[in-house]
This record gives structure tokens, C-alpha cells and sequence, in this order.
């Protein structure tokens, strides 16, 4: 995360995805084997599943309002 100090939270989860929040700030995720990876096309880097792991996948894509966040997640298959 920037030089913030919000603690993420998993707001929601379906499937592999998981809709985080820290602050204002909302993210997707997806999470698979213990691990997150970015929501961009193409070849992802993944990420332990901790606060840092969060931060550095969330950092590839950004930080979303949340009805961005929301919409971006409802996109993905069920």
C-alpha cells in the first residue's frame, strides 16, 4: 500500500475472487492456492497471501471506488 495505514479487509468472496477494502479504497483479487494475483490480462505475477502479498497485487491494477471494485468483480464467471 502507498504510505496509508488502513488494514485491508475481504469484503466479499466468490468463486477464486475476493473483493478487498482498506480505507475508501476497493481492489479485486483472485486467489488461488493460497496465493493472490492482479486482475490484468495476460501473464500474472502471483503473491502469498498476506497483507504485503495484497498490497503488491493490488498495486499492478490500482485502487477502485467501490462501485468500480463491485462491477469489475461481478464480470467474472460464477
Amino acid at each position: 500500500m502507498d504510505d496509508r495505514s488502513e488494514t485491508m479487509e475481504i469484503v466479499k468472496q466468490h468463486g477464486s475472487f475476493l473483493l478487498i477494502r482498506a480505507g475508501p479504497r476497493f481492489a479485486v483479487v483472485e486467489r488461488r492456492a493460497g496465493r493472490v494475483y492482479p486482475m490484468k490480462p495476460g501473464e500474472r505475477e502471483d503473491e502469498p497471501l498476506t497483507p504485503e502479498g495484497l498490497a503488491a497485487a493490488i498495486a499492478e491494477e490500482g485502487w477502485l471506488s467501490e462501485n468500480e471494485a463491485r462491477q469489475r468483480r461481478s464480470k467474472f464467471p460464477r
